[in-house]
């Protein structure tokens, strides 16, 4: 036995120092993570294998640690199963801050494997987190998680909630005492409004931009938003305003070399120059400026630039030349956003169907239908997308642009029209539940004129019934596997208390508040099953869950908040 305790001693300390030298490094990595994400990274991934067996408290902090690093330097981020298991370790254990921040690392993985909707309901789950009422709240990686939603949206063509999504981007960053990234944040509305085609939001967003980085001194940045209102000023013929800001970028904005070649990522720009240039009659700048934007990758504005430049030349070889590029490069641009397009819809699709999945097991049978339409209309669409595209591909090539807009236009049109259609079918379930709820009273009202029932007897008859004896077995935790309820037998359970107990049950049924959940809560506090016993027939893990939603119910029922009146208030309806 000493021997044996030795040994145990000697385990004991030696694991006590490994778990010291892991939380040592966890501590140096997440010191530098802000300033020098490299590092980190490094750091913890040749501690990587040191992580088995250890404190799930420590193996959590580690595969955070370790996400974040990745995700700053643009590395592949851990699997989603671990993600998973350090979220659920914050969400038991954590402060909301790492309950936002593990989330939010979820969201990204599920971002960088094309998977839009899963990303986007980690990063609300993040923002839900998030204490902002707290002095303590990390706006920094609030103002993260809505910079990503915004990229989210702006990939799935959706700018309305893209624009939502960078104005609280701004409110945060403003939170968290960064300036510049409050200003950008209403900087990126601007490209979000031209895709909505509100040219004049977009030329009042980029006065009242620069504006504000005048205001802090940041000279250079308010030159740099100019490329988007000169595109729309060349398009407007307003030359004069659109050179003016073309001599202010080019000049102030530092994104220009010696010799005149902006930085890489903005050589687009090159293609609205040539769109300036060619508006002024200056044609050989205009081909000029379209070759450096040709030669920089953007093939497609190219071709259509140097098309209308040859064709102001009336130079008929050029023009037949660059019709054609024009027509390659245009059929594989639009075959692309084709792709794209029917992968997003596909991608919403299995989302919202894999999500309600769970919710539709638990409410009545006629959402199921609803789901079954939702099926139908997204096949139908994604059947006439193909179809359409197919037909498309056979017609002229010049005619190709009009009629991929017409088509998402149309997608957009269907789309509106089955949410219009679900919720005109919800208000219709609405108002056929509240006339049968007062066909209910009016038969309560009738039966109370009549002397009907004795209280008492009534909650004896309930009491010994078969059913609700076959529910008190359900709630004994030496039932293995056959505590969970069907369907039929909660219908049965209803049915017998609307009989026994009239008056409670059209009081429960007039509380539009409950949820299904809630409402099965209701009905066995009122037929005195303990809490744990709830617990079990609802299949819960915790009684604190059962004790949480009853709060929840003396709220909406009766404004209060002790869980433990429930049943005594239940019992006031008789």
């Amino acid at each position: 036995m000493k021997v044996f305790s030795a040994v145990f001693i000697l385990i004991f300390l030696f694991s006590c120092q490994d778990t010291s030298k892991i939380e040592s490094f966890l501590d140096k990595a997440g010191v530098i993570m802000e300033e020098h994400p490299d590092s980190a990274y490094h750091i913890l991934n040749n501690h990587i294998e040191e992580i088995n067996g250890l404190p799930q408290s420590v193996s959590s902090r580690f595969w955070m640690l370790l996400a974040e690093a990745c995700n700053k330097t643009e590395r592949s981020l851990p699997s989603d199963s671990t993600l998973s298991l350090a979220v659920d370790y914050y969400k038991r254990n954590g402060t909301s801050n790492q309950q936002m921040k593990a989330h939010y690392l979820l969201g990204c993985y599920y971002r960088d494997s094309g998977e839009a909707p899963l990303a986007i309901r980690n990063y609300e789950d993040a923002v839900d987190c998030a204490d902002t009422l707290s002095n303590g709240c990390d706006y920094l990686t609030l103002m993260r998680i809505y910079g990503q939603m915004a990229e989210v949206f702006n990939k799935q063509l959706l700018p309305d909630e893209e624009i939502k999504a960078n104005k609280r981007y701004s409110e945060s960053a403003l939170k968290a005492g960064n300036v510049y990234e409050y200003i950008r944040g209403i900087e990126l509305q601007m490209y979000a409004y031209y895709q909505k085609n509100d040219t004049s939001m977009v030329l009042q967003l980029t006065d009242s931009v620069r504006q504000l980085y005048l205001e802090n001194g940041m000279r250079e940045a308010a030159a740099s938003i100019y490329p988007s209102a000169i595109f729309i000023k060349t398009r407007n013929k307003d030359f004069g305003e659109a050179k003016r800001m073309i001599d202010v970028f080019e000049k102030e904005s530092g994104l220009f070399d010696s010799s005149g070649n902006i930085a890489e990522d903005r050589r687009k720009y090159y293609y609205v120059k040539g769109n300036y240039y060619l508006g002024v009659q200056s044609v050989d700048s205009a081909i000029c400026m379209y070759e450096k934007a040709g030669d920089s990758g953007f093939a497609l504005e190219a071709y259509e630039g140097l098309l209308n430049a040859y064709l102001q030349k009336n130079n008929a070889d050029s023009i037949t030349k660059y019709i054609r590029l024009y027509e390659k490069e245009l059929e594989g641009h639009q075959h692309g956003l084709h792709t794209v397009a029917t992968s997003n819809v596909t991608a919403m699709y299995n989302y919202e169907r894999n999500y309600r999945k769970a919710e539709l097991l638990e409410i009545k049978a006629i959402r199921m239908r609803y789901a079954a339409w939702i099926v139908a209309i997204a096949v139908i669409l994604a059947g006439a997308v193909s179809l359409f595209y197919f037909r498309k591909y056979r017609n002229r090539k010049e005619r190709e642009r009009n009629s991929i807009r017409e088509q998402y236009n149309s997608v957009v049109s269907e789309l509106r029209r089955s949410v219009s259609d679900l919720a005109a079918a919800k208000e219709n379930l609405l108002e056929f539940e509240k006339k049968k709820l007062e066909e209910i009273a009016h038969y309560q009202e009738i039966l109370r004129k009549s002397g009907f029932g004795d209280s008492e007897a009534k909650d004896i008859e309930l009491s010994t019934s078969e059913i609700v004896e076959r529910f008190r077995k359900k709630g004994t935790p030496s039932v293995h596997g056959e505590s969970t309820a069907g369907e039929d037998e909660w219908n049965c359970l209803f049915d017998t208390v609307k009989k026994c107990l009239p008056v409670f049950y059209a009081n429960l049924c007039l509380s539009e508040k409950l949820t299904p959940m809630e409402y099965k809560i209701c009905v066995l506090s009122r037929l005195d099953f303990s809490t744990s016993e709830i617990q079990i027939i609802l299949g819960k893990n915790h009684t604190q869950d059962i004790s949480n939603a009853k709060k929840r119910i003396l709220t909406k029922l009766f404004k209060e908040s002790k869980s433990q009146s429930l049943d005594s208030r239940l019992k006031e309806w008789k």
